[in-house]
């Protein structure tokens, strides 16, 4: 399987579904609290707070072929918008946490590659 996809698995069987990477230190707690609400509803999270420049982790997270990347900073945390880079697209989405949650949990239990 992991030869077959590359090491790109499906959302519902990616070790990791989502990558959380806070733009400075001071957004880790935002990220944790993120992981959390996301664990609690059964969406495998995990957050980068290695202290590097936020390309470098961008860059760390596609290398991991993570199904979702959220880069997660002030305007993410007042708005609770987010941009989302989806795996295999350019162009980055917006969206609402919410509706990020329900889209992910939807895709989980119908065994998507990624909605997107």
């Amino acid at each position: 399987l992991i030869e077959h996809t590359g090491g790109a698995f499906p959302l519902w069987l990616a070790p990791v579904q989502v990558a959380l990477l806070p733009v400075s230190d001071g957004f880790n707690d935002f990220a944790t609290s993120l992981q959390k609400e996301f664990e609690s509803r059964g969406i495998r999270a995990r957050i980068h707070d290695e202290t590097e420049s936020v390309g470098k982790k961008i860059r760390s997270a596609e290398m991991q072929k993570y199904p979702y990347i959220l880069v997660v900073g002030e305007k993410e945390q007042t708005s609770g918008d987010f941009m989302i880079r989806v795996r295999g697209q350019k162009e980055q989405v917006t969206m609402k946490q919410d509706k990020f949650i329900d889209m992910v949990i939807q895709g989980i239990s119908s065994r998507a590659s990624v909605l997107i």
